[in-house]
């Protein structure tokens, strides 16, 4: 699907921003992100370490459209605001005319507004 389109544009020199990844990056222990999530769903969702149980919080939020709905209001705003810092950063350096957004959602989340143009890969 659409990693495998961005693993082949990365072979061909193109800079690949994972919004998958970005998220997982801004939920690390102690994040102001982390912080907020455990506010929110308690510290069940943690494991041991502290990391957060990504499918813990997926089975608590994905049967209630509320608890849905908030998670995404506390973790999609800093991956838009990393992601778009990430393609700023790479256009003023230089780094760029292929800069590939990988991720799910772009539109639900208005992140569509940071590419110049977008393929769907089904």
């Amino acid at each position: 699907g659409k990693s495998t389109v961005a693993r082949t544009l990365k072979s061909k020199d193109a800079i690949i921003i994972d919004a998958d990844r970005e998220s997982k990056q801004l939920m690390k222990a102690g994040s102001p992100i982390w912080t907020k999530l455990i506010a929110e769903f308690g510290r069940e969702i943690l494991n041991p370490d502290n990391t957060i149980n990504r499918r813990r919080l997926g089975n608590m939020v994905f049967g209630d459209g509320y608890k849905l709905k908030k998670l995404n209001s506390i973790v999609h705003p800093g991956v838009i605001e990393q992601i778009a810092g990430k393609i700023r950063r790479y256009k003023e350096e230089g780094r760029w005319p292929a800069i590939v957004l990988d991720a799910p959602l772009l539109y639900e989340v208005g992140a569509e507004k940071l590419v110049d143009f977008t393929w769907v890969v089904a």
